[in-house]
């Protein structure tokens, strides 16, 4: 088990830097910052990583990511986007955000089913239901780096 924070038992993740945790978030006090946590490898960044190569531990946070890298934290659209002869399946990159009510997200917004609403974004919960009439809104000219990349990869 971890340390205990010292004001109220509960499991410390916070100190200052180069120390160890001694409080909890809530009592933490000025100064301190989560050493607990993976860290952004950029120096003098104390951003939590998310991005890093596929299939792979995340490095460092979305400013600092390298061009290639992906979020590696978020879930993935589950939408197969072709296959091919040898049964290698080609998945949709994006971060799924779209799934039945008091479920987890599934699909991306290019995919959702009918049905589904925004399960991800707490301001977006119950908003975003899509009817059985309603068509799909019209694709922009948007290049999405990380579908991109993936379709690079594959």
């Amino acid at each position: 088990m971890g340390v205990i924070c010292q004001v109220c038992k509960t499991h410390s993740s916070y100190g200052f830097k180069n120390q160890g945790a001694i409080r909890c978030k809530r009592h933490a006090l000025q100064g301190m910052v989560n050493v607990i946590s993976l860290r952004c490898k950029e120096h003098g960044c104390d951003k939590q990583p998310c991005y890093g190569m596929i299939d792979k531990r995340p490095l460092y946070c979305q400013p600092h990511a390298l061009k290639e890298m992906v979020n590696v934290i978020s879930p993935r659209c589950r939408a197969i986007l072709s296959s091919s002869k040898k049964d290698n399946k080609k998945m949709c990159c994006k971060v799924a955000c779209f799934g039945f009510p008091n479920k987890k997200a599934l699909y991306c917004k290019s995919h959702i089913k009918n049905g589904m609403i925004d399960v991800r974004n707490k301001r977006n919960k119950n908003k975003r239901k899509r009817d059985e009439s309603e068509e799909p809104a019209a694709k922009k000219q948007y290049i999405d780096p990380i579908q991109e990349f993936c379709n690079l990869m594959l």
